[in-house]
C-alpha cells in the first residue's frame, strides 16, 4: 500500500512463520521451513520500553537549572499468539519441540514432545490483515492488506496449555521479537 494512504485493518487473514538462522537470514535449501496458517485466533503485541534517563539539577537557591529527560527506548515487542489449530511443524520450528508421528514407536497419530532446556530456534513471523471501509480495494478492485512483520523472533515460552472438552486448544506461546 502506498505511503500516505490511511487504512482500517480488520481480521487476521494469514500468518506465516519462516525459519531463520542466528543472524536473522531465512534458511534456504533442505533445512528451510515455511509454515502458513489461518488457524490462529489473535496476535497480541506488548511493547517493552526502557525509560529514558532523567537529569534534574537545582541551583543553590532551588531554581531548576537542568531539567531534561531522554526519550524511552523500545527494546522489543513481546508477542502472544493464540492458535485454534495445532500445527506440529510450527510448534517444532518455534519451540525446538520434537515431532511425533505414526512412524514413532508407541505413537498412533501425530503430535510433538517438548523437553526441558532453551528454545534456541529463530524465526520471522508475518500477519496479513484485510483493509476495511472505503479504502478496502485498490483502483483495479483488488483487496488491500495491512502487512505486519516481526523479522527476528526467538526465546519462545509456552503459556498455559489446557486440554479440555472444548472447540480448540488453549495454548498461548509467548514470543518475543528480539530485533
Amino acid at each position: 500500500m502506498p505511503a500516505g494512504i490511511c487504512a482500517t485493518p480488520i481480521k487476521g487473514s494469514m500468518l506465516r512463520i519462516v525459519k531463520i538462522d542466528a543472524c536473522g537470514v531465512p534458511v534456504t535449501g533442505t533445512g528451510s521451513v515455511v509454515v502458513t496458517t489461518k488457524g490462529f485466533v489473535q496476535v497480541q503485541m506488548s511493547p517493552q520500553y526502557e525509560d529514558g534517563e532523567e537529569f534534574f539539577e537545582r541551583t543553590a537557591d532551588g531554581t531548576a537549572c537542568v531539567n531534561q529527560k531522554d526519550d524511552a527506548v523500545l527494546k522489543r515487542m513481546q508477542l502472544t499468539v493464540d492458535f485454534c489449530e495445532v500445527d506440529v511443524m510450527a510448534v517444532n520450528m518455534v519451540t525446538s519441540a520434537r515431532i511425533l508421528d505414526a512412524l514413532t514407536p508407541v505413537v498412533t497419530g501425530t503430535g510433538f514432545a517438548v523437553s526441558e532446556g532453551v528454545a534456541s530456534n529463530r524465526f520471522s513471523m508475518e500477519v496479513w490483515q484485510q483493509v476495511a471501509g472505503s479504502g478496502a480495494c485498490d483502483a483495479s478492485g483488488l483487496q488491500r492488506y495491512i502487512y505486519n512483520a516481526w523479522p527476528n523472533v526467538g526465546a519462545v515460552q509456552f503459556g498455559d496449555y489446557t486440554i479440555e472438552n472444548g472447540p480448540r486448544c488453549s495454548s498461548r506461546p509467548r514470543r518475543r521479537a528480539l530485533r
